[in-house]
């Protein structure tokens, strides 16, 4: 014959002067329910039934601005998608950007004033989100990489992918 385990057992009242040991399990017969002892708490920690477990109420997920995808029933799903956002004026000392931070792969925002600061490179200044430079700067497609080159110059007029800048008093 198989070994039967017996947990120990008792009506709600006489759960509510007993304090069970840490992990104990006790059966409360009233109530036809186990309950969890924490070694404190008289009468234990009581385990719902599932059949006092009440399903949601949710009727509908709706995707907002960024996002798509949502549904009224079923398994439903939400996703990025940037082409959903509304456009937006740039307060460039205000305003962030979200990004993924490569350190520790977490999604973060940073101000747009701060990222220029950061990505501005060698000859370039970054005040308020905006860079400048005192010298002209370029790419030199010539070079492979590509990269950017500084010149000074006083008066000339230089053209960028068919877009004319005249630049003057720059030394």
């Amino acid at each position: 014959m198989a070994t039967a385990i017996q947990w120990r057992r008792g009506t709600t009242a006489q759960h509510g002067s007993f304090t069970g040991l840490v992990g104990e399990i006790t059966v409360d017969t009233d109530l036809d329910t186990i309950r969890v002892h924490d070694g404190s708490t008289a009468g234990g920690h009581r385990l719902a039934k599932f059949s006092e477990i009440q399903a949601g109420d949710i009727t509908g997920v709706t995707a907002g601005d960024g996002l798509s995808g949502g549904g009224t029933s079923g398994a439903v799903s939400l996703a990025l998608d940037l082409n959903e956002l509304t456009a937006a004026a740039v307060d460039v000392s205000a305003d962030s950007i979200a990004l993924i931070d490569g350190g520790d792969n977490s999604s973060k925002k940073e101000s747009i004033a701060d990222f220029t600061v950061a990505i501005a490179g060698t000859g370039l200044t970054a005040t308020a989100g905006v860079i400048s430079s005192a010298s002209a700067v370029f790419l030199d497609p010539s070079s492979d990489p590509p990269f950017l080159k500084t010149i000074s110059c006083s008066g000339v007029i230089m053209t960028f992918l068919n877009c004319v800048f005249k630049i003057d008093d720059i030394n």
